[in-house]
């Protein structure tokens, strides 16, 4: 049996909230702290509280299916291939069976190593760590036993990570000038490296990789688009902020009339905006600013599904979605105000399986 299901989850002033097609429902207080974990077809919504519990929702009414103390701070939940990860401020990493709950492997980096970003690609998992911990390498695992398969020195430490068809890319956070790595997930092995272009001291920000193409923003205000086997510039276009958000990719859907785009989220400390541009040539297909005074920069902080995008702002708890046209998405509106900063959003799309409800 399934549910139909195109929802949005937030986690935003320490609850948990959900909007969807048929769907709507807010939690009580939870001390949530991290972004909501999704995993496609799975009736669940996994959040972390800085009270050490790793809380389990229903994913269509928001109740708690279970909620589990850990013993520390939980920093990060996601979704990554076959498992749930969950980083703990004491530097314990767990990979955890989304359908048991139970952990399938553990990690530990010792204290204060606690993961800031997390991908996986063909069954391997690599994470970055906070870059205060004294132990903070990039380290890859295979994602069904927890066995490390490779680790960067130091020097290599990633802040931000995707990955697809077997490559990482990945971000140096320490070098001088700011690095993208294309990095093989099943030996560490470099495939290619690119320094920031404009090397004026700006770093590399946010990325994504779709098919042969990598779309990387730059601290110089510009947008690239590189060729994934080479790292080769295909094209750049300037952008009238700094990308502070996740550069995002929308598929073309001819039946809705949406055309294929890249999204990218920029702003300053007073204001915050999102365009779209063609994703062959780099030419800008549509603009959005949002209210002066909105704390930016804005940030698409989602995959895009059915041709929908959602974005939020830093701090005053506000949502906006729009389609890849950049009109208002009629899923919810525009905006939409869950309180409080918001700390995330994940989104499952289609339909769910519903499971048997486990035991509080």
């Amino acid at each position: 049996m399934a549910v139909a299901l195109d929802c949005l989850y937030v986690t935003a002033g320490g609850a948990c909230y959900a909007r969807g097609n048929s769907i709507s429902w807010g939690t009580g207080p939870l001390n949530a702290i991290t972004a909501p974990a999704v995993k496609n077809g799975f009736r669940k919504v996994w959040v972390g509280s800085d009270s050490g519990e790793l809380i389990t929702l229903d994913a269509l009414n928001g109740n708690v299916f279970r909620s589990v103390s850990l013993g520390g701070i939980i920093y990060y939940t996601g979704c990554h291939g076959p498992n749930l990860i969950v980083s703990i401020d004491d530097g314990r990493l767990l990979a955890i069976d989304p359908e048991t709950e139970v952990v399938r492997w553990s990690a530990n980096f010792g204290p204060l190593g606690f993961v800031e970003s997390a991908a996986e690609t063909m069954d391997v998992l690599t994470v970055g760590l906070n870059p205060g911990t004294a132990a903070a390498l990039t380290t890859a695992f295979d994602a069904n036993s927890g066995n490390i398969l490779w680790q960067f020195p130091e020097e290599r430490l990633m802040s931000r990570v995707k990955a697809d068809s077997g490559v990482f890319y990945m971000i140096s956070s320490s070098n001088a000038p700011s690095m993208l790595y294309a990095v093989r997930a099943t030996d560490g092995f470099v495939i290619w490296n690119l320094a920031e272009p404009a090397s004026l001291g700006n770093s590399w920000g946010p990325i994504n990789v779709v098919g042969d193409t990598v779309f990387a923003g730059s601290e110089g205000q510009m947008l690239y688009a590189l060729a994934a086997s080479t790292g080769s510039i295909k094209w750049s276009a300037a952008l009238p902020g700094y990308p502070g958000g996740l550069l995002q990719y929308s598929p073309a859907y001819p039946l809705l009339n949406f055309e294929a785009a890249v999204i990218a989220g920029f702003g300053s400390a007073l204001s915050a905006s999102v365009a779209a541009f063609d994703p062959a040539t780099g030419t800008e297909k549509w603009l959005i600013n949002f209210p002066t005074g909105t704390l930016g920069p804005i940030a698409p902080d989602m995959r895009f599904f059915t041709g929908y995008m959602a974005t939020r702002t830093a701090t005053d708890g506000t949502a906006y979605s729009y389609s890849p046209n950049g009109q208002p998405s009629p899923f919810w509106g525009a905006p939409w105000s869950p309180g409080g900063p918001i700390y995330g959003m994940a989104f499952m799309p289609g339909e769910i399986v519903v499971l048997p409800t486990p035991s509080v």
